[in-house]
This record gives structure tokens, sequence and C-alpha cells, in this order.
């Protein structure tokens, strides 16, 4: 819990990029929503349905990402990537949130918000504590001292640490979300 705390604790640049991230994502999703089929609002309505057919599974996705962003983040070009995918997923979370209040109204906007609380929350707070760590790497690497394999070591354990939660939890999504989410269905 305290290396929780010490993560997600920000300064004054990191907010304001995380504003940034924030607004740009609603008005993304925002966006979505508006360009959006009627036959999606069709689907959402018929939640209960596919969720009893189709377990949640993110490992596949999740892997596929991590993989990219990590590979990618030793070219320097991993920062920008994990910008952009916070946006993305940002803009998921709020297009998820406009549909199913405009299929449930309330109840649907309270639904979405415990959907991507159950999906989203751990996969995202993991990828903002490797973000943090593969930039005290770059910064260590970029510096004219002499590097530290103790820290690049303790670095490289904590990003293991997290890609190891990501995917224990997307085994348990798997397993179990679909019956939770069906649990929440009587919002």
């Amino acid at each position: 819990m305290k290396l929780m705390k010490k993560t997600l604790k920000l300064s004054k640049n990191q907010k304001k990029i995380l504003a940034f991230i924030l607004i740009t994502g609603l008005i993304i999703g925002y966006i979505l929503y508006k360009k959006m089929s009627p036959a999606m609002l069709d689907d959402i309505t018929n939640i209960k349905s596919n969720l009893e057919n189709n377990p949640l599974n993110f490992i596949g996705l999740h892997i596929i990402t991590l993989a990219l962003i990590l590979a990618s983040s030793f070219f320097f070009i991993g920062p920008i990537l994990f910008l952009l995918y916070f946006i993305w997923e940002v803009a998921c979370i709020s297009f998820s949130l406009f549909i199913f209040s405009s299929a449930f109204q309330f109840q649907g906007f309270l639904y979405g918000l415990l959907y991507n609380i159950l999906t989203k929350l751990l996969f995202i707070i993991c990828l903002i504590f490797l973000f943090q760590k593969i930039t005290t790497i770059i910064k260590s690497i970029l510096h004219k001292e002499p590097l530290d394999i103790n820290i690049l070591k303790k670095e490289y354990r904590h990003i293991l640490i997290a890609i190891i939660a990501i995917i224990l939890y997307d085994i348990l999504l798997y397993f179990l979300g679909n019956t939770i989410l069906l649990k929440l269905c009587f919002l």
C-alpha cells in the first residue's frame, strides 16, 4: 500500500499532463459516442445476454499492449505511446459511460462506472506504475554518471511484478468477471 501511495503521488507537471489526458480522452469519447451507429445501442441493451455468452478476455490485448509499449520504451518512443494509450483508455471509459447512460439512464451510468472500475482500474494503475519505472530507467540511462546496476535491477523487478499483477488480474477477470458483472445487472 505504501508503494502504491508513493507511486500515485504526482508532481505539478504530471498533474498538467494528467489533466490534458483526461480532457482529451473525454472529448474523444464524446465524439465517438456521437458518431456511433444505433446498432451499438442495441448491443448495449443486450448486455446481459452478451455477458452470459462471452467471457471477458483482456489477456491477449493486455500482453500485446504491454509488449509494444515496453519494447518501444527502449527506443525512447515508449513515453509517447504511454500517453497516447492513456488517452485511448480515457476515451474508451468515457465512451462506455456515455453509451451506458444513453441506454439505461442513471442506472446505466452507475453500471458503466462499476464495469470500468472492475475491468480497467488495476490495469491503469499498473500502467501508471510502469510508466514511472520506465521513466526512471530512461533518466538513469541518460545521466552522464555511471549506471547503478542495483537501481536498474530494482526497477526491472518492479516492472516484472506489475506485469505479473496485470496477467493475474486478467485471468481473474476471465473466470470471475462475467459473474460479477451479471450480478450488477440489477442496476
